[in-house]
């Protein structure tokens, strides 16, 4: 259901914009992985990372690419 403006139009609800970097915790959260795991792989170079002054950050792209390089378990 649309919302309505105080003139009675109603208005589209925005969707949130989608997050561009998560900190690890958030990386972990999302991805079902250990906060640990993230940062051997982050150590060996499997999963990149920026950082912002102390802050590693992991873009939403790399984890993405880096979830969709993983084994999958045959059925």
């Amino acid at each position: 259901m649309d919302t309505i403006n105080r003139e009675g139009v109603p208005v589209e609800k925005q969707s949130s914009p989608q997050r561009l970097a998560f900190a690890v915790t958030e990386a972990a959260r999302i991805s079902g992985l250990s906060k640990s795991w993230l940062y051997v792989e982050m150590a060996s170079g499997r999963l990149p990372f920026r950082k912002a002054g102390t802050r590693r950050l992991i873009l939403a792209s790399d984890l993405e690419s880096y979830l969709r390089s993983l084994p999958s378990e045959a059925a």
